[in-house]
């Protein structure tokens, strides 16, 4: 893992008995700490640009999820009837809008 580890997992006597949410190790213990997840496996970033974002961030700010999901949906960089959309969706899946809408922590804006 080359990400810092956020659970550990407690083994005493060769097998788990608890998991906990620590940020340092100490070796002073009776029992082992074995690293199990990092934070981006437990909550996984979803990265935007800063136009995705600022479309994002309007949307929840003054509307709902299903116009925000719409929005990203319609603009995809497909044309329709002579209209060429711009790409805004980009990377984005449904499930990571979804993930952005629930968690905003985790948006990480990236360059273009």
């Amino acid at each position: 893992m080359n990400e810092k580890p956020v659970a550990y997992g407690v083994v005493a006597d060769g097998r788990l008995v608890e998991i906990r949410y620590l940020r340092k190790y100490n070796p002073n213990k009776d029992y082992d700490l074995t690293p199990l997840y990092t934070r981006n496996q437990l909550q996984p970033t979803v990265e935007m640009t800063k136009k995705q974002y600022n479309t994002f961030k309007w949307h929840k700010d003054n509307l709902d999820f299903s116009a925000c999901l719409v929005t990203f949906q319609n603009y995809n960089g497909e044309t329709r009837m002579g209209i060429k959309f711009d790409n805004l969706k980009g990377d984005l899946s449904d499930e990571d809008i979804m993930q952005a809408w629930l968690h905003p922590e985790t948006i990480k804006i990236v360059d273009e």
